[in-house]
């Protein structure tokens, strides 16, 4: 029986430094556009997806041919152009589902078709790159090691997604150094793959390559190095460029709802006093109606002499009364469920329940005093009598209520009486 020979395998550092880097960057580049998926929508998350697949593949890919024109097994190896280039395209489609399982935050359980095709795809994509390879006799595989790389990369499948949620659950402070670590364990899982299928390969002596249109040598591994560092960065360049671009629009889109919502909000204030306007009353009144059944009570009040003041003393001095006015109302009425100003001399407070007439004769009482109390400032000294009319109402009359408070208010200022009067019957309907 003949006995044959087997060439032992050798790899050059400087590719085998080389292509370790690449492992690492790829993976990095990887997890880094991570943010632009997570933060777009679907359409774009999808085309995201899709450059992310393009950036691993072709990583993984410049990464595996770059050991593979380092490798130095006893046999001047060159690969077939067209072998070589449909590797890439399976390493691209090998990382779509995977990628699409790290977008959805899914588990290495929920995603296991996916851990498998990229499993298998990556598997494909390094024995279509040794078979690249064309030799006579041809290679001789040793089981254990072939099963260990597959292995290997069912691992790295499995960590990615596990790695990836990670990396999600820290603070934003943290995440910059779980990456690293991610992208190195996941690069250095990568290269395991790779190394020890290439170990797993041998060649009997005598072995010659007769690869037609090949590609080789390792300069060329070096200027597909270089090639693979430019078009990363490029690609890490318009990643960062678009989250830049992503967060200005953020914070544009977060300013502009900002101010509609004090613009919104001043449309229900009165700018003078901060109270709730006729407006926001009015909603008040609305929103009561449709949800509550308990009674309502309210007050209507209209300041006596206070256009007087502002035609007198102007309207900075009219504006610091109606102030001062506010609190004096806010202190005397606290339970009020809601306290409006609904003209410049006009205040509207809506209680629920309906009060006796000798807590509302008391209430009114205490408003008159208050407002009574003498105002100064800058020397000035003035007090204010007020007319008060009082209705109540169920909250599907809570409008019905307000109007004929008012109403009940001017006819307590027309028949030139003080303090209050009380209407029911048919606005308490």
């Amino acid at each position: 029986m003949d006995s044959i020979g087997f060439l032992f395998s050798r790899h050059s550092p400087v590719t085998v430094l080389g292509a370790w880097l690449v492992a690492v960057y790829c993976w990095w580049g990887v997890l880094a556009m991570g943010g632009q998926v997570s933060q777009a929508r679907e359409r774009k998350a999808l085309l995201w997806q899709g450059l992310r697949a393009v950036f691993l593949g072709f990583g993984t890919w410049a990464f595996h041919f770059i050991g593979m024109l380092g490798w130095q097994p006893g046999v001047t190896l060159s690969f077939g152009a067209r072998q070589t280039l449909l590797s890439l395209l399976v390493s691209m489609l090998a990382a779509w589902p995977l990628l699409g399982a790290m977008r959805r935050g899914a588990t290495a359980g929920e995603a296991w078709p996916g851990v498998l095709a990229y499993c298998a795809g990556l598997s494909v994509m390094h024995y279509m790159g040794i078979y690249a390879a064309d030799t006579v006799p041809g290679i001789r595989w040793a089981p254990g090691w072939i099963a260990l790389s597959t292995l290997l990369a069912l691992v790295l499948a499995i960590c990615t997604l596990d790695m990836k949620r990670w990396i999600n659950g820290a603070a934003p402070s943290e995440r910059l150094g779980r990456r690293s670590l991610t992208a190195l364990l996941l690069g250095s899982l990568l290269f395991a793959v790779h190394f020890t299928s290439v170990a797993g390969a041998t060649y009997s002596a005598g072995t010659i390559c007769v690869t037609p249109g090949s590609l080789g040598g390792e300069q060329l591994a070096i200027l597909v190095a270089f090639a693979t560092t430019i078009i990363f960065s490029s690609t890490m360049w318009f990643s960062v460029s678009d989250a830049r671009l992503e967060t200005q629009l953020q914070q544009q889109a977060l300013a502009l709802q900002t101010r509609s919502d004090i613009l919104e909000q001043s449309l229900r204030k009165d700018g003078e006093t901060d109270l709730p306007n006729r407006l926001a009353l009015e909603q008040a009144l609305q929103r009561a109606a449709g949800h509550e059944s308990v009674m309502l009570t309210v007050f209507c009040i209209e300041l006596e002499g206070y256009q007087v003041i502002a035609d007198s003393w102007g309207q900075e001095t009219a504006t610091a009364l109606a102030r001062e006015l506010a609190q004096r109302l806010r202190g005397e009425l606290e339970a009020a469920r809601i306290l409006a100003r609904t003209g410049d001399a006009q205040f509207i407070a809506v209680m629920t329940g309906d009060m006796p007439t000798t807590t509302l004769a008391q209430t009114a009482s205490r408003i008159v005093a208050a407002l009574r109390r003498p105002f100064g400032n800058e020397g000035l000294a003035v007090s204010l009598g007020c007319r008060i009319g009082v209705s109540t109402g169920s909250p599907a009359g809570g409008a019905v209520c307000a109007a004929g408070a008012g109403a009940q208010r001017r006819r307590v200022r027309d028949a030139g009486r003080p303090a209050v009067e009380r209407l029911q019957g048919a606005h308490a309907k």
